[in-house]
């Protein structure tokens, strides 16, 4: 095994390029190579490229299994990605490479993952299709983030009288890329089973989620079985504090899960299962633009919500529970309401146009919890169809004191609603004082 790390002593990676052309059977013995970098560096002065170049009379890496390259390298503009060197390795099959790239001549990778992680790498769409083509029937995960030339012409020209490439075996995919390009790239480029986990992210900096709509629209077609119920999960932007305005790709998340079970509500239908699709953009406002994809997604019988929303407004998060006529579990995690807004919950009650079949709401009580829950009882007599509600509490305290307020807030609950069927969930949680508890 060979590995290179920035943190080996100067000299290092030149003592292996020499060592490789020295001794023609060193490099037919490798395994698996490690190669990072942390300081940016040049293209033409990188000694990951002459370590991986085979044409300098050196045997191929025959035995080579698994290749990661983090290199922190600046590719100029207009460089020849067709002519750069070729990793020769016929077994390869682990291939990562960040801010880096070569072609490669194996025609059995499983794990594929090109990453322009400090900045976005120019590679035509019609090269990564042909090498993916290679290895269509081997590949089980693919990443391909902020790596293809994003020039809508080049690929259109590219793509033009050519058949997207088929994976048939593709387990998981994760895509990013801006929004046009990764509408072209998914409709024209690749094409996989419906039952791939997928994950796509619109990597453009936005001020409104309304541009990335078309993208998760296609996706939502795409990946989602609509013949079962399906849940979605929300994360609306982080805009409170002095970042709200820098770019953060997680900012707006939105998952999908598949065939979702609702008579297992103990904990929450979710638990131990995973996202069929993810969707996240870095858009600066909120969530409310999902009111135009809900309304026309008949065909999806949405019977699970999610809001995952660390300072929601109230047009937001009314557009969303007006728009799931459907839904009959809905889970809230925060109730930090400050000056912004009545909160999630108050919205909810306040109108039974709101998420109208719902029967069963789960909460979140910990250090976000604002709300007295004698306002929560109340509120819960205007919405008679909800029969169960579950509360997480995550308040690390004795045992015995958080008894004592389970105790008390089912009382409290039962008073105003004795038909209320109240389940309680001790989570693990942070640790706090008994008198920062709101009962």
């Amino acid at each position: 095994m060979i590995t290179l790390s920035s943190s080996m002593r100067p000299g290092a990676e030149k003592e292996v390029f020499h060592a490789l052309r020295l001794h023609e059977g060193l490099a037919q013995r490798v395994q698996s190579i490690r190669l990072e970098r942390t300081t940016w560096e040049r293209r033409q002065d990188c000694l990951f490229t002459r370590i991986l170049d085979l044409q300098a009379k050196i045997p191929c890496f025959t035995s080579l299994r698994s290749l990661n390259v983090s290199a922190n390298l600046v590719y100029e503009p207009g460089v020849d990605y067709h002519s750069l060197p070729i990793v020769d390795a016929p077994q390869l099959a682990h291939l990562r490479f960040e801010d880096f790239f070569m072609r490669w001549t194996s025609s059995v990778l499983v794990d594929l993952d090109i990453t322009g992680a400090a900045g976005r790498l120019q590679i035509p769409v019609l090269l990564i299709s042909d090498l993916l083509r290679v290895n269509a029937s081997t590949l089980r995960t693919l990443r391909l983030h902020r790596c293809l030339n994003t020039s809508e012409q080049l690929a259109d020209d590219a793509l033009k009288g050519t058949d997207p490439v088929f994976l048939p075996g593709l387990s998981e995919f994760h895509f990013g890329s801006d929004v046009d390009m990764s509408v072209t790239f998914l409709s024209r480029a690749i094409n996989m089973p419906r039952s791939t986990y997928c994950t796509v992210i619109s990597t453009r900096m936005m001020s409104t989620l309304a541009p990335s709509l078309p993208l998760l629209r296609f996706a939502w077609d795409r990946f989602v079985e609509s013949s079962g119920d399906i849940a979605i999960s929300i994360s609306d932007p982080c805009r409170d504090g002095p970042h709200q305005f820098t770019q953060n790709l997680e900012e707006c998340l939105i998952e999908f899960y598949e065939s979702i079970n609702l008579m297992d509500q103990d904990v929450s239908p979710l638990a131990g299962r995973r996202p069929k699709l993810i969707f996240q953009c870095s858009a600066a406002s909120g969530i409310a633009q999902l009111e135009h994809i809900l309304d026309f997604m008949d065909g999806y019988r949405i019977t699970m919500l999610t809001l995952l929303c660390d300072s929601q407004f109230p047009i937001e998060t009314k557009a969303i529970m007006r728009s799931l006529p459907n839904v009959r579990f809905c889970h809230f995690n925060n109730f930090r309401v400050g000056d912004r807004t009545a909160g999630a919950l108050s919205l909810l009650c306040a109108s039974p146009e709101y998420l109208p079949s719902l029967e069963t709401l789960s909460l979140v009580f910990d250090l976000t919890w604002r709300l007295s829950w004698a306002d929560v009882a109340r509120s819960l007599t205007q919405r008679p169809l909800i029969r169960t509600v579950i509360v997480h509490d995550r308040f690390a305290l004795p045992m015995d004191d958080r008894e004592f307020n389970k105790l008390c807030v089912v009382e409290i609950i039962r008073r105003a609603r004795d038909d209320l069927e109240v389940r309680w969930v001790f989570d693990h949680g942070i640790q706090v004082s008994r008198g920062d508890v709101l009962v």
